[in-house]
């Protein structure tokens, strides 16, 4: 079966930047299907420069010294996914201006429709709608069928595509903090890879169990997100440790993997 070919405008990144809950929000849940290549996102170098642009001017207008350094390392990661799991192209020439501007809210997005059409995207995923609700096909909609020329594609917020693509979208996504030593990171995220990781959730079919397993074959995404300590002194901090598994299993306690 093909991937479906996506577009994501900026406005997708900024909603996962500024999310506080990554496990249920929709931008989140589309850049970890993306990051397990289930998506076909393109992107141009415009789109790019915009997408770097526009998260590190929000981490440096709206973070506090105390969030700074989470915010910058949550827009570096975002960026990461995007530029390791998106299809660079370089449109050989621009849409027919004239029409196409006519339509649009801000001439800055053309870059987006011409990825679109020169990709033959089936979606536009954006939170902007009225900026590009102009080219739904149907009236008064800001979403939904749309054209360019003679591609049509759909228009659609992070919510209806999640929505529109239940099945992809709606994986088991597991979150949770560990205390590492500063020096224990990457050993930590090693031994992870090569041993499995015994979780503090409980099993799916068995609710009541005070932890499950998770091996290493059956994981299909993992994520180490360090979180510096809070005072120059400490000696212990937080790692966040965020996982999708294609299958779990129980496990007591005295059974290895890293906890």
């Amino acid at each position: 079966m093909p991937k479906p070919k996506v577009v994501l405008d900026t406005s997708i990144l900024v909603s996962a930047l500024k999310s506080k809950n990554e496990a249920r929000s929709p931008a989140w849940k589309i850049l970890r299907v993306l990051k397990s290549r289930e998506l076909e996102n393109y992107i141009t170098p415009e789109i790019l420069d915009e997408m770097e642009i526009t998260l590190f001017s929000i981490v440096m207008d709206q973070s506090t010294p105390e969030t700074y350094w989470d915010l910058l390392g949550k827009a570096h990661e975002i960026l990461k996914i995007i530029r390791s799991n998106s299809k660079m192209i370089k449109p050989r020439h621009s849409l027919p201006s004239k029409r196409t501007l006519a339509k649009l809210r801000d001439p800055n997005d053309l870059k987006f429709l011409e990825a679109v059409f020169f990709s033959k995207a089936k979606y536009l995923i954006t939170e902007n709608t009225k900026h590009f609700g102009n080219f739904v096909i149907k009236e008064e909609e800001k979403t939904g069928r749309a054209k360019i020329l003679n591609h049509y594609f759909y228009i659609l917020t992070a919510g209806e595509f999640v929505k529109k693509n239940k099945e992809m979208t709606h994986q088991n996504f597991h979150q949770f903090s560990l205390l590492l030593s500063p020096h224990s990171y990457n050993k930590t995220f090693k031994r992870i890879k090569t041993r499995g990781i015994l979780t503090p959730l409980p099993h799916r079919n068995s609710p009541k169990s005070r932890s499950s397993f998770v091996p290493p074959a059956f994981l299909k995404t993992l994520s180490l997100h360090r979180i510096a300590p809070t005072s120059p002194g400490e000696c212990a901090s937080l790692a966040k440790v965020s996982f999708i598994p294609r299958r779990t299993h129980s496990r007591t306690k005295s059974s290895s993997g890293t906890r």
